[in-house]
């Protein structure tokens, strides 16, 4: 999927919040955008978004110094998800959902993304109940996924952002016990890439969530899977899974292309580009594979 014309002033808004954050001083900002306005007007047109983001926060980390600037919003929007997760266990019958229940879960902790929204955690119970109750799947292929569920011998799940990868570590944990003849395997980010999940992350996630679940380093330093910029492991899970869950705009915007069969993709549309190429309004769920 190559760049829209709106990915040019999405990713000066997402740099905005970055040095808005990080208070630096007048003159070293104004540097920067200089610098990152430079980057974006050299960048080719036929690279793809996820490219795109890695040039913007790669020029911004090196004229920052800071590798990670999300690295404290990522530790506390784990704690969060949790505290939110264990608030929903402790309220509703989880024993009498269905799994597409726990699928929309996923999907709604989406909105846990530092590049497309100014993530308010103080808030993010409150608008997680509101919009668990009040959404559906706005592209709906859960009952294909789960029928081929039923005969696939493994698993491989695309990780997105923080936060959101405590609602999929407990889905993949409620698919094992439907379907504990699956394997499955789950791949996150090699580098800090705005507030996606690296091994670092997943390191104060509760044992209990990653038990059974082979958590692996994709190799991809982007804000998405980008072939061939990923580790061999990953191209031959990848080739080789019987069904695949890849979750968040960013994962989408790298496999639109590869879409196949088996490739689900979970995700919250979060601008308008995205929205016209899938025919859906902006802040629709999809779950759905675009192939069958």
């Amino acid at each position: 999927m190559k760049i829209f014309p709106d990915c040019l002033p999405c990713h000066i808004r997402q740099v905005e919040r970055v040095l808005d954050r990080l208070q630096m001083p007048a003159k070293e900002t104004f540097l920067i955008y200089q610098k990152v306005f430079q980057a974006l007007s050299d960048c080719p047109s036929d690279i793809t978004p996820v490219e795109l983001a890695a040039i913007v926060y790669t020029e911004v980390e090196r004229l920052t110094g800071i590798q990670d600037p999300y690295e404290q919003e990522k530790e506390l929007s784990n704690k969060v998800a949790f505290q939110i997760l264990s608030h929903l266990r402790e309220t509703m019958s989880f024993s009498e959902q269905p799994l597409s229940f726990f699928a929309l879960m996923t999907v709604v902790a989406n909105q846990i993304d530092c590049g497309a929204f100014q993530v308010d955690l103080s808030q993010l119970q409150r608008r997680f109940v509101e919009t668990l109750q009040n959404s559906r799947f706005h592209m709906d292929r859960f009952e294909g996924f789960e029928k081929k569920l039923r005969g696939a011998k493994t698993l491989l799940y695309l990780l997105d952002n923080a936060g959101e990868v405590i609602f999929d570590l407990y889905f993949m944990q409620n698919i094992k016990k439907q379907y504990p003849q699956i394997k499955i395997s789950a791949a996150y980010r090699s580098e800090p890439m705005i507030n996606d999940v690296t091994e670092r992350d997943l390191r104060s996630v509760e044992q209990a969530l990653k038990e059974g679940i082979d958590l692996f380093n994709s190799g991809s330093p982007y804000p998405g899977i980008l072939f061939p910029e990923v580790s061999e492991l990953f191209k031959n899970r990848f080739e080789h899974a019987d069904l695949i869950l890849s979750k968040g705009q960013g994962n989408l915007e790298g496999l639109f292309d590869r879409r196949k069969p088996n490739l689900y993709f979970g995700l919250m549309v979060k601008c308008r580009s995205i929205s016209t190429l899938l025919g859906i309004p902006v802040g629709a769920l999809v779950f759905s594979n675009f192939a069958d």
